[in-house]
């Protein structure tokens, strides 16, 4: 049975409300997969770009932090430079005052001239000549003289060697505190036994004491003299 023009219409008309409503539903769903895909592409994108901001902001962070200590490390490294400079000045000005007083020592002949004796014998024991030159300031000449035949007398008892003493013909300067330089014969060989030697020694050897009698230990120390 034929279809009336009607009726095909009507079929086409169906035909194409299922074609249009399917197209629409696949549309949909490109859009809807397509939004989707861009918002993951997105979210992708932002949190990459995230990292990427906190690892630049780390970065940043850990170069400020560097630049932070070493500004620290230099500005401690400096304090400490100025009071390990202050605390050596003082030292040093401490010294420079006994040097100062070294003078006062020559006031006392009897003592000074126990301190020239001890100058002399300890030369000699350095020594071990046969033969000494003594040189003295002027003005002590006389005093040292003095102790010559005891200081001749207490070595040879103590070694049992022979010694000769002379005086020398040169002389110490006369703004020198005082002490003697003593050498062998023929003056090759010297020991200094003037008082700013002597307390340039002792300075150099007790420096160490001295500082940990003013300061303390360092808490950084770990060899001591």
């Amino acid at each position: 049975m034929a279809l009336s023009n009607q009726e095909v219409n009507k079929q086409i008309q169906h035909m194409v409300s299922f074609i249009e409503q399917e197209a629409a539903e696949k549309a949909n769903e490109i859009l809807v997969k397509a939004e989707e895909e861009f918002n993951i592409e997105k979210g992708r994108i932002v949190q990459q770009e995230k990292l990427k901001v906190m690892s630049q902001y780390e970065r940043k962070e850990k170069q400020v932090d560097t630049q932070r200590k070493i500004v620290y490390s230099n500005q401690l490294n400096k304090s400490r430079l100025q009071i390990l400079q202050a605390r050596e000045n003082h030292v040093n000005n401490l010294l420079e005052e006994a040097k100062k007083s070294l003078a006062d020592i020559g006031n006392d002949q009897g003592k000074y001239g126990d301190v020239l004796k001890g100058l002399i014998l300890e030369a000699c024991y350095t020594l071990t000549e046969t033969t000494v030159l003594v040189k003295t300031r002027e003005a002590d000449k006389a005093l040292v003289e003095k102790q010559l035949d005891v200081v001749k007398k207490e070595y040879e008892e103590r070694t049992k060697l022979s010694l000769e003493l002379k005086i020398s013909d040169e002389y110490i300067p006369s703004d020198s505190a005082g002490g003697v330089i003593v050498s062998n014969g023929n003056g090759r060989i010297t020991v200094d036994q003037t008082l700013e030697e002597r307390l340039a020694y002792i300075g150099e050897r007790t420096l160490p004491a001295i500082r940990t009698m003013l300061y303390g230990l360092s808490e950084g120390r770990i060899f001591f003299d």
